[in-house]
């Protein structure tokens, strides 16, 4: 059984739903920043914190659209080279889009945590759009099918029985006592890549 290139696959799919992972706790991140009313007291700022969730200019409605489930590596790293890379740059875009929309210009000494918030949810959408550029989380349909034609169909069988029983591998080798333990979890770190395959060929 070709171990090392099942390991290589397993590992791809583990990074590609980190990344994934990523882009749900951000969006939850951005959609709890926009319905937080106690940001500002005063109306401009209020204004101001609605308007960057409004499209094309908010940039909260750009991060928005970069953690859409249908958004492309491209989009993404598109957009993020358009954001504002430093908590200064924020607070110069939002001065200009005040500007924009007639408002006063918030006093950024007293709402130095709004900006630090801001700037810190933008370099989370600039970290993750490189890492969907270095590696799609999408898409890998094709390459699991590719995987899945490598292997005989007792091998299949094999990867589907594990993906049933592995929890109870799992512990039957976690309840072994002394010496016996280590060559029992030792073999199932070796197939620990195969209960993954097993889950995806149902």
């Amino acid at each position: 059984m070709p171990l090392q290139g099942l390991d290589a696959w397993a590992e791809q799919q583990n990074r590609s739903a980190g990344v994934r992972d990523g882009w749900i706790r951000l969006a939850a991140d951005v959609n709890d920043f926009q319905r937080s009313g106690q940001h500002f007291k005063h109306l401009s700022g209020k204004r101001m914190h609605r308007a960057m969730f409004m499209p094309p200019k908010g940039l909260f409605a750009q991060v928005l659209a970069m953690t859409a489930g249908d958004a492309t590596a491209e989009f993404r790293l598109r957009t993020a080279d358009g954001l504002p890379r430093t908590e200064l740059d924020a607070r110069l875009h939002m001065n200009r889009l005040a500007a924009e929309e007639g408002l006063q210009r918030v006093e950024w000494g007293n709402h130095l945590s709004y900006a630090r918030r801001v700037a810190d949810m933008l370099d989370e959408a600039r970290r993750l759009a490189a890492l969907s550029a270095a590696g799609p989380e999408s898409g890998t349909a094709g390459s699991l099918a590719l995987m899945l034609s490598g292997l005989a169909p007792k091998q299949r069988d094999f990867a589907r029985l594990l993906d049933r029983t592995w929890h109870a591998l799992v512990e039957e080798a976690d309840g072994l006592g002394g010496l016996a333990r280590h060559p029992a979890t030792a073999l199932l770190s070796a197939f620990a890549s195969l209960p993954m395959i097993g889950r995806e060929d149902r």
